[in-house]
């Protein structure tokens, strides 16, 4: 492994993707190096489960930067603080309603916890993008289930599209719901005002956030806020402290401080250069023909997402970007693909990727395959079974083709983005399966 990774980098591929500190030495400056860093709970080092020494103070700085009501470092990642808020605000015996298109963690939250789930379904917009959600049909839910306990939904999307959470928030609040909020890929919007508003700043309850998706932190790093006094904190504190490990990464928690103290002191040069960059960058490849920058008026601007005009791959352009021209994009699709940026980008990397996609936009021709173009959606079934339910199912694996009418006992999950496609309890509909054949996801699956 080690082996591996010094002879990628020795190819000096400029990294368009998470974790935000890309690797940019300018961001993770420490006095010593980094092995030294690598604690374990004594005396003044504190005890991330119990904290009341310099992880408490950590948190307390994490809370104001951030302008929490209280805030908890996570090291396992944002989807621990995922399954916790979950388990923190329903009981096996409550409903929780979860936005459909939620990241694959939402659902592992649902089969440890028993929570019965009740489903929302995104609004896609011509892309096949996630915009926002039906707030009438939001509220309707909401007057007809007095078993539902919190709600949640994640925001921005993995391609920066951000939801109305004020107003979702004003709902959820009129029915006297716990909001729970996966801003995940939002940890950086509280420092610039070209960015949307933050999930708490919208009267979010539980925010989640991961400080390695978009801000120079370690990856697993992230941070749950809490934005109101509707959560019980101790409830939460012990779920936290059992889905967690018992020996956290003191080199994460170092990380985390470095973060935080940047942003403190730095946040505003930092961010005003950053932006700089970006509209620039932005403004400069509006006179490419054949690939388009995706906007919307809700967008995080630091995510650059290219749909491909001809009848050629997400993948192939992919490939060719890193094969080629040394550029690692985070993501593709049938016929688009994803860079991410951060504050630690650097000129040369935009000046790579101008020139690179200008190189591709005039010889697109040249790579043609196939029409790859599709509408991404998310095909609606029927929840039969809770996931907890069908996960404990042995069922039968068949192939996909036969599946139509059976329950699936497993999860379909394309990642990235890590959304689930089939959930365990799911009925599986005709619609369901000729969506995974078409766009070749699975060839079996275990089914009752």
């Amino acid at each position: 492994m080690i082996k591996e990774i010094e002879d990628y980098l020795k190819e000096d591929i400029y990294p368009f993707h998470m974790p935000g500190h890309k690797r940019n030495k300018n961001f993770l400056n420490f006095n010593y190096d980094l092995y030294n860093y690598d604690m374990t709970e004594f005396s003044i080092m504190d005890n991330l489960h119990d904290a009341n020494g310099i992880i408490k103070n950590l948190e307390e700085n994490c809370a104001k930067t951030f302008g929490a009501y209280k805030s908890f470092i996570l090291v396992n990642g944002s989807s621990c603080g995922i399954i916790a808020s979950i388990l923190a605000t329903c009981t096996e015996s409550d409903e929780i309603l979860v936005l459909r298109s939620c990241h694959k963690s939402v659902y592992s939250g649902l089969i440890y916890s028993g929570v019965k789930p009740k489903y929302i379904y995104p609004v896609i917009d011509d892309k096949g993008l996630v915009i926002g959600l039906d707030l009438k049909e939001l509220e309707e839910i909401l007057s007809k289930n007095n078993n539902i306990k919190s709600v949640l939904i994640t925001s921005p999307t993995y391609e920066g599209n951000v939801l109305d959470i004020k107003s979702i928030s004003e709902i959820v609040h009129k029915y006297n719901k716990i909001l729970i909020v996966d801003e995940a890929h939002g940890s950086h919007f509280k420092f610039h005002n070209i960015f949307p508003k933050t999930a708490l700043e919208q009267n979010a309850d539980i925010v989640i956030q991961s400080l390695h998706k978009t801000l120079p932190c370690f990856t697993q790093t992230s941070i749950l806020h809490i934005g109101s006094n509707r959560v019980n904190l101790e409830l939460l504190k012990l779920h936290l402290s059992m889905i967690q490990t018992s020996s956290p990464s003191y080199i994460f928690m170092v990380g985390v401080d470095n973060t935080i103290n940047l942003l403190n002191n730095k946040s505003k040069e930092l961010f005003n250069d950053y932006i700089k960059l970006l509209n620039n960058f932005r403004e400069n490849i509006l006179n490419l023909k054949n690939l388009s920058l995706y906007n919307n008026n809700n967008l995080d601007i630091g995510k650059l997402l290219f749909f491909i005009n001809k009848d050629i791959s997400g993948e192939k352009i992919y490939n060719i970007l890193e094969k080629k021209y040394k550029l690692q994009f985070e993501m593709y699709t049938k016929n688009s693909v994803l860079a991410m940026t951060s504050v630690a980008d650097r000129k040369e990397g935009y000046y790579r990727l101008y020139d690179a996609l200008n190189k591709i936009d005039k010889n697109l021709d040249e790579f043609k395959d196939r029409d790859y173009k599709s509408k991404f959606n998310y095909p609606k079934s029927k929840l039969c079974l809770t996931p907890r339910e069908a996960i404990n199912k042995i069922g039968k694996r068949v192939d996909i083709k036969d599946s139509i009418g059976k329950v699936a006992l497993e999860f379909i999950t394309p990642y990235p983005p890590g959304v689930p496609i089939v959930v365990p309890g799911e009925l599986l509909t005709s619609e369901v399966v000729d969506f995974l054949i078409t766009n070749n996801f699975a060839q079996n699956i275990k089914v009752e």
